[in-house]
């Protein structure tokens, strides 16, 4: 229901409806344990939104109605839970041609992943793979879950020009601004992340994408002249 209320058909007065309804709720149980449960991707959303997301809270605050004096104890241990042990809720962004064919073909050995790249298990096997690099040992699994933001926005509309991952995508679209939005995240995945760049403490501008992904550049230029040559 956590997940449904983040949803486009979100109704938080009929969520607190059947969450004020015994019968109703108990419905909602089995609906879930029935059908939405199938390959757990809503459980694992749930887990990921109760540790870091807009739930913690509501969260923490159950487990403390729960368990009184040791509220504390028990909301340690889960704040503490390794973030690695998180799996990521399979998504079929994860699947596209250009993006799992290209962006770790340097980095991993591809012919050793299954051709199917059936998710989240394949996410699972790049993460041990890349988790040796001392560039980026401290991420997690689940953080994979950006492409759901990250592929129809680039990948699908071949925009490889202005990639983080490509050759020049950070320099063509980087305009370090105090007090701006950040260019590439906006662009690539949509997010609104305040610039750190002016400082030079931006992780983007230090290049750890750079030229990861071996895709070739996209039609964007192309469409753009199009665009200027059509009015």
């Amino acid at each position: 229901m956590t997940y449904q209320l983040d949803s486009k058909k979100a109704n938080s007065k009929e969520t607190l409806r059947i969450l004020n309804d015994e019968r109703e709720f108990e419905k909602k149980v089995e609906y879930f344990k029935k059908d939405s449960t199938s390959g757990k991707k809503r459980l694992w959303c749930c887990i990921r939104d109760y540790k870091k997301g807009l739930y913690h809270k509501v969260f923490s605050e159950a487990i403390r109605e729960v368990t009184g004096r040791e509220a504390s104890k028990f909301i340690s241990i889960w704040d503490n839970l390794p973030m690695e042990q998180i799996e990521l809720p399979g998504d079929v962004w994860n699947n596209s041609s250009l993006f799992k064919n290209n962006l770790f073909a340097k980095i991993l050995d591809i012919d050793s992943i299954p051709k199917t790249w059936e998710m989240p298990e394949i996410i699972r096997d790049i993460y041990k793979q890349l988790k040796n690099s001392e560039e980026i040992n401290d991420f997690y699994p689940e953080q994979f879950d950006i492409t759901f933001d990250f592929v129809p926005r680039m990948c699908s509309k071949r925009l490889c020009d202005v990639c983080p991952f490509g050759q020049k995508g950070v320099e063509l679209v980087c305009i370090p601004s105090e007090d701006k939005y950040c260019p590439i995240a906006f662009l690539s995945c949509g997010y609104m992340a305040e610039c750190v760049g002016v400082k030079g403490d931006c992780i983007l501008k230090e290049g750890i994408g750079k030229g990861i992904c071996m895709g070739r550049v996209g039609n964007g230029k192309l469409k753009y002249k199009e665009m200027i040559e059509n009015g």
